[in-house]
């Protein structure tokens, strides 16, 4: 574009300022440059001081998602140049590894890793950004021990695995035997008060048995009949309405039982079961009724639905604790509301010489006060980030010494300044010297008047008398002589007018400095105008005489 070739060519020959023959032209906004760059030179130096003022330093945080204070007079700088979130190294987690959240009840073992969603396979470690766990974490099956024999009584033990997702899908165990023993009424002890009911209960009704050992393992469920029937096990729904909001269930996916009796060479194994063709798998899950209903027969007097209550209520405490202590605390969370605990704990039957504490814990929820304190307690796994408690290392910026600060803002700020400058000179050199103005432009002009004389010169000298004997003789030609007489006094004021011109020009320039190299050239011009304009006037006159004495 022709308008571009000015600037291209100043960058070619780029000189900061302009010549005394090429003055600038737009002397008028002197002023206004001027107050434009001392704005832009306040304006750039207070910008440059939350970017340049300040060291960035790596330190130790256990807290690396919180917000850092904002640096002075960093909202001056536009929000998309700023990074919304500060950076932090992440911890490397690896599997076997012991974590423990803020304020946790269990301790959390990771047991697998994955590299991805789609074609995964197992890795030993990976990074991990400080994801709370409450956002991608959930308990996906539980596994409920229990153990008896006459000589240690009767054991229960629950444990279970977490399914992750974020930052990589990763695998965690739980445990209650890592659950610290808590106050009466507090509800971190009510899954151990129930599993306490269970144990009450085999110790009782398995007197003619030596020993045993039963094991069932649950997935939790919504629509349970649709997992029945072959469907895929729930995972996003159960953290969605209605899931969210009515009581959970459970399937059977695993579990088998051993029973013992005693005899005269000591105790032999009474029972085995289920059959394998019976057996619950994750494909064919069961009703923990239907995978109890043998079992039952073995203990006694103990009716089936009082040993399906019993089981319901120790997986229930320990299923919503868990996922309290994850921070996924949802409507049907039964800590945190009266009403929704009396649906999912049931009294059932006491259990011989005690009070039960499926009983007992329903009390504590009936009890205002004690309620109150529950979600008291569930606020703070509700507002609190749920991830372990690691050190990372995060940049901060720190003030730099006063003297590095100064020096540090004010080199960026002229380094701005320059750049500045440099285009506003190279744009209006640019424009300065594509300006047709000056000396030389006014010669140019000149000479374009010089040469159209020359050729109206040449012309005339061309003529010939011979070529004038061709007109009529006989009559004198008027028209020719007036024709000549105004070609020949526009010719003089135009000389005047131009020599005019060319005065005023040369004394302004003269007076301001400006024609100094150029002078004698110019006034050579000049003289070499005049010379052929008297030319031309000589020549126009000889001609006109020539041509009044053949007429």
């Amino acid at each position: 574009m022709p308008y571009l070739r000015p600037i291209f060519k100043g960058i070619g020959s780029f000189r900061l300022g302009y010549t005394e023959q090429r003055p600038y032209p737009w002397r008028w906004t002197t002023p206004i440059i001027l107050c434009t760059f001392l704005l832009a030179s306040t304006l750039l130096a207070v910008i440059n001081v939350p970017l340049s003022a300040y060291d960035t330093v790596q330190e130790v945080t256990y807290r690396p998602n919180d917000t850092l204070p904002p640096l002075p007079l960093s909202n001056l700088i536009p929000s998309i140049l700023q990074n919304p979130r500060s950076s932090f190294t992440p911890q490397v987690l690896t599997v076997g590894d012991v974590t423990r959240l803020n304020g946790s009840i269990f301790n959390y073992t990771i047991v697998a890793a994955l590299d991805g969603l789609v074609n995964a396979t197992s890795v030993s470690s990976f990074s991990y950004y400080n994801n709370p766990f409450s956002h991608s974490c959930d308990v996906t099956n539980m596994t409920l021990n229990l153990g008896m024999s006459n000589e240690t009584g009767t054991d229960v033990q629950l444990e279970g695995d977490i399914a992750c997702h974020i930052p990589t899908p990763f695998h965690l165990a739980w445990t209650t035997n890592s659950v610290q023993q808590y106050d009466a009424h507090d509800f971190r002890s009510v899954a151990q008060d129930l599993a306490s009911d269970l144990a009450l209960w085999f110790d009782f009704f398995g007197r003619n048995v030596t020993g045993a050992s039963v094991g069932l393992t649950v997935r939790p469920c919504c629509d349970c009949d649709a997992a029945l029937a072959g469907a895929p096990p729930e995972t996003t729904s159960l953290l969605q309405r209605p899931c969210s909001s009515t009581v959970s269930q459970f399937l059977v996916t695993a579990g088998d039982y051993i029973f013992d009796k005693a005899s005269a060479s000591g105790p032999i194994i009474d029972f085995i079961g289920p059959p394998p063709a019976l057996s619950p798998t994750d494909d064919n899950p069961q009703m923990i009724a239907n995978f109890l209903k043998d079992m039952a027969d073995h203990l006694g007097d103990i009716s089936l639905s009082n040993l399906v209550t019993l089981y319901q209520n120790v997986l229930q405490t320990a299923y919503h604790l868990v996922r309290l202590d994850l921070g996924v605390i949802l409507d049907n969370q039964i800590y945190n509301s009266p009403e929704m605990y009396k649906r999912t704990i049931l009294a059932g039957q006491n259990p011989p010489g005690s009070g039960g504490a499926a009983i007992a814990s329903l009390q504590w929820a009936s009890d205002a006060s004690t309620m109150a304190q529950w979600q008291k307690q569930v606020e703070f796994f509700k507002n609190s980030d749920r991830v372990p408690v690691m050190e990372y290392l995060r940049p901060v910026p720190r003030l730099k010494p006063l003297g590095s600060a100064i020096t540090s803002v004010f080199v960026s700020t002229f380094a701005m300044l320059s750049v500045m400058w440099t285009i506003f000179s190279l744009v209006a050199g640019a424009l300065a010297r594509s300006r047709p103005e000056g000396p030389s432009a006014i010669l140019g002009h000149s000479g374009g008047m010089n040469k159209d004389l020359e050729d109206g010169n040449s012309t005339m000298e061309g003529w010939d008398a011979s070529d004038t004997l061709l007109v009529n003789q006989t009559e004198p030609d008027n028209a020719w002589h007036t024709q000549l007489g105004r070609l020949r006094l526009d010719m003089e004021m135009r000389d005047q007018e131009m020599r005019r011109f060319l005065t005023r020009i040369m004394r302004s320039l003269k007076k301001d400095g400006l024609l100094q190299d150029a002078e004698s050239e110019d006034n050579i011009e000049v003289e070499r105008s005049e010379l052929r304009m008297d030319k031309a006037f000589g020549t126009l006159t000889r001609r006109t005489t020539t041509k009044s004495s053949v007429v």
